[in-house]
């Protein structure tokens, strides 16, 4: 699972249930370069959960780390 970094502007971001231990989650879907349009999520536990806000993240181009599972699913890593 090697991250990848891609320039992305996010598109929507919706709040999912807290991890067990209270932290907050996020489905992010976002146009990522060379990707297209995808839905990524934050980790249980990961910081990025506090730094992710609607208004502060939207229209903004931005560079993403992320990687993919084994399944198939996008988790996103780091974002600046």
């Amino acid at each position: 699972m090697t991250a990848k970094l891609r320039m992305g502007k996010i598109i929507s971001v919706k709040r999912l249930n807290n991890s067990v231990n209270g932290n907050p989650r996020y489905e992010v879907t976002a146009e990522v370069q060379g990707e297209g349009e995808i839905t990524l999520v934050t980790k249980s536990d990961a910081q990025i959960g506090y730094t992710i806000d609607n208004k502060l993240w939207r229209s903004e181009h931005l560079a993403m780390w992320y990687h993919k599972t084994r399944t198939g699913n996008y988790i996103l890593d780091k974002m600046a």
